[in-house]
């Protein structure tokens, strides 16, 4: 069967179909539409040794653990940030709608992963080849694609707050917040209706075994309409890949200018101006714009490659990227990064902004309760004990028993030098001392 490679990303490489051999011999004939060619024979122009390499690589290494841990932080995150009443902030909305994306992108993140590790290219069954055709690759770029609006839109949210306070603030609440975020929703999914339809149901037929396959085939005649071919692909990345990057990049530096600028006018206010409120809301504002500016370092550097290779899709002939096993190597890794931004966003919350970690202590430390009542209850009876012999030790000479009630502990101490029994007065009732 086709190798893995061939279709091992976030983002379509079926071009590569018509340079290399649909399988690993020359036995399946092309059943389909005549459009889609007949690979049958044709062998890479390129080396491909080293694409395979890292595509396993990606495949059954990379990309297992990084959906492990995006899966764990993902239920965390969402737990976190819908049951913390902590996080009354208006940018968390925005943050609660990040974390849907994340947590829905993970089970077609596994069923990617599943399909091309396993299952390869070409599939015995029709529902699955379907599924793979019109399914995986748009829900999973729709959701990254909404991820990535609904930074954009936090972004400006805190641009707004932070440089234009005093404008706009009937508008900056939760339910505008939720009415954004559904829109982004709705734009997200508008932009990828177009791609539920750019591939189509192949059927081969392996010669010796006369055994039919099915793959998730580009469709070479619908793009050659002008809507696919240029406004469509065209409009797609620049909203929702090239926008948001833009928009981090450019207004992120004027929102920690314009908050440093506030900080230093509160700073020469006198002690009597200031209140308790405004020093608290002042530090609310300062951890969440330092988990703004993480979350915004962090989206730049796992976006960035995959924007690129978006715009070099369409500005550079596909028959140079196509020839180029480098190119491909980059694609499997820029579509990683695009993973890893959506599985570590709960990790980076949690160590770049005390109040997060605080919701998370919140939320799930009721359930902890039991083991750290367990573990006070051992460290004070060890200290009460600890106290006891300590006490003993140091009350006299001669020999001795001193009993508590509580602990059941019995001190026994011996020295050369004897009191005559002269009693030792307790400390308190439930102690009795004798020598």
């Amino acid at each position: 069967m086709m190798d893995v490679l061939i279709n091992a990303s976030a983002e379509q490489f079926s071009e590569l179909l018509s340079n290399y051999t649909v399988g690993d011999n020359d036995t399946l004939v092309n059943l389909s539409n005549k459009t889609t060619g007949d690979y049958t024979g044709r062998q890479p122009k390129a080396d491909l040794s080293n694409l395979r390499y890292h595509s396993y690589l990606i495949l059954h290494v990379f990309m297992p653990v990084m959906i492990s841990i995006g899966l764990i932080g993902n239920i965390l995150n969402l737990t976190v940030l819908w049951r913390s009443k902590k996080l009354t902030y208006v940018p968390y909305v925005y943050l609660r709608g990040l974390s849907i994306c994340e947590f829905t992108a993970m089970p077609f993140y596994i069923a990617f992963l599943l399909l091309n590790a396993f299952v390869h290219y070409t599939d015995v069954s029709v529902h699955l080849a379907r599924f793979r055709a019109h399914v995986l690759l748009p829900c999973i770029n729709m959701l990254i694609s909404s991820s990535n609006l609904l930074v954009m839109a936090v972004t400006l949210e805190r641009w707004w707050s932070i440089c234009h306070p005093l404008k706009g603030r009937s508008w900056r609440t939760h339910n505008f917040a939720r009415t954004v975020v559904a829109a982004v929703y709705a734009l997200a999914l508008l932009l990828h209706i177009p791609q539920i339809f750019e591939h189509k149901v192949g059927r081969w037929k392996d010669v010796p075994t006369s055994k039919i396959y099915y793959s998730a085939d580009w469709d070479y005649k619908l793009h050659e309409h002008i809507g696919y071919k240029y406004i469509w692909p065209w409009t797609n990345v620049i909203i929702t890949k090239v926008l948001p990057v833009i928009v981090v990049l450019i207004f992120n530096p004027l929102i920690m200018h314009a908050f440093r600028a506030s900080v230093k006018t509160r700073r020469k206010l006198t002690e009597q101006q200031r209140t308790e409120a405004d020093a608290k809301s002042n530090t609310n504002e300062r951890r969440l714009n330092v988990l703004l500016m993480t979350i915004a370092t962090v989206f730049v550097v796992c976006n960035l490659p995959m924007a690129g290779l978006n715009l070099s899709d369409m500005m550079i002939s596909q028959t140079r990227l196509i020839n180029n096993a480098n190119y491909g190597i980059f694609r499997f890794y820029a579509a990683l990064f695009e993973l890893v931004y959506v599985a570590v966003n709960f990790y980076v919350y949690s160590v770049s902004n005390r109040s997060f970690r605080e919701a998370c202590q919140e939320v799930f430390g009721p359930c902890f309760k039991p083991i750290t009542a367990f573990a006070r209850n051992s460290f004070t009876t060890l200290s009460k004990n600890e106290t006891t012999l300590q006490t003993g030790a140091s009350r006299g000479s001669g020999r001795g028993s001193i009993s508590n009630s509580k602990t059941g502990i019995y001190l026994c101490h011996f020295n050369s030098l004897v009191t005559n029994g002269a009693p030792i007065k307790a400390k308190n009732d439930n102690e009795e001392c004798h020598f």
